[in-house]
């Protein structure tokens, strides 16, 4: 058997929504002198004629963000594990000074790895029209919702450049919360949880060292040194695992579990709601925290349709994988960058923007 908790998961990433729901505690408004900086390195970027993913941090000086960078980290890995910037003057910025600025903001928290098989290092979360029975497409290139999920990086963070006409919520839940409920109410299928489940890589490459191109294994919980860290997808990518050879179908008590899982996530209190405004930043840790986005209603005019902008990131504060996680994420050693996407294909058409 794997290891377990013998208990209750007594750490700071253990919290439940309705902690949040009505103070704004949980926002970190960006200081002023930090945005001055912002608006001074850009101007540079700017002059230099620098574009988003070919500069780094020593190209975007933000002196007074140092501080700032380290309560981000430290609230990421030892603390709940998500935070959100709010602040930045967007109506100052055009859609290219924003990506400017993410990026140079991103490349001060960590190393910055790769999300899709197009190698792509900020991607656009939009609705691109697509169609889910399409194993190639993601829930981000479409407006439907999606089922809580972490992503496969140390962390993931979002910039909201614009909103949707309606809807669009965001939702975070602690994984740690979800497992304690779980274990109270359900232990025998909290241990399915903890066995290797398959995972459809929807046409992802993988790493030459692994198991299949066509798949992964892993469990939904480990127990490692102290800590649950967490790897779940949207169940689709399980149910359609189904359709390579040799993968068997989901087991009556994985689909329980699976169940049980999401059914704590959104049951009052437990996650964290909330809409993000254009300029906010949010980061989440993708070992402890899950998260979700709502169905919402778009704008028909293409410059006004819901956008935000994605990177991954690999920070140098990052806690142990476990073991069995290396395959998949190529590393399991703290600090070190694990969990991207090898570049496998050029883009056919580029995203609209």
């Amino acid at each position: 058997m794997p290891d377990m908790p013998a208990g209750l998961l007594n750490c700071p990433e253990n919290w439940l929504g309705e902690e949040f729901a009505d103070n704004e505690d949980w926002i970190d408004a960006s200081p002023p002198e930090v945005v001055s900086d912002i608006d001074a390195a850009l101007a540079e970027a700017k002059d230099r004629g620098l574009r988003p993913t070919g500069f780094g941090k020593d190209d975007f000086p933000l002196p007074a963000f140092a501080d700032f960078a380290r309560h981000i980290q430290d609230e990421m890995e030892e603390g709940r594990g998500f935070a959100l910037v709010r602040g930045l003057p967007m109506e100052r910025y055009t859609k290219e000074d924003a990506a400017i600025v993410f990026w140079g903001l991103a490349c001060h928290l960590g190393q910055i790895v790769s999300q899709n098989r197009y190698g792509d290092l900020i991607g656009h979360v939009r609705d691109f029209g697509r169609d889910m029975r399409n194993p190639s497409v993601r829930f981000y290139e479409t407006r439907l919702s999606q089922d809580v999920h972490n992503d496969l990086s140390d962390w993931i963070s979002l910039m909201c450049l614009r909103q949707a006409k309606s809807e669009g919520v965001s939702t975070l839940a602690s994984a740690a919360a979800i497992h304690d409920i779980m274990m109270a109410e359900r232990p025998d299928l909290v241990r399915v949880l903890y066995e290797p489940l398959t995972i459809d890589r929807r046409n992802e490459p993988g790493w030459p060292e692994e198991e299949s191109e066509l798949y992964y294994r892993l469990p939904v919980f480990t127990y490692f040194k102290g800590r649950l860290t967490t790897r779940l997808l949207p169940k689709t990518y399980y149910e359609t695992a189904e359709r390579h050879p040799g993968v068997e179908k989901l087991t009556k008590d994985q689909d329980e579990a699976l169940d049980l899982l999401l059914d704590v996530a959104h049951r009052p209190g437990i996650s964290h709601n909330f809409l993000m405004r254009p300029g906010d930043i949010q980061f989440a840790n993708n070992y402890s925290v899950l998260h979700s986005r709502s169905t919402y209603e778009d704008w028909n005019e293409p410059d006004r349709k819901r956008h935000l902008l994605r990177i991954w990131i690999c920070p140098p504060n990052s806690r142990e994988l476990p073991p069995t996680f290396k395959p998949r994420y190529r590393s399991v050693a703290p600090g070190t960058p694990r969990g991207w996407i090898p570049k496998s294909t050029e883009r056919e058409l580029e995203p609209a923007e």
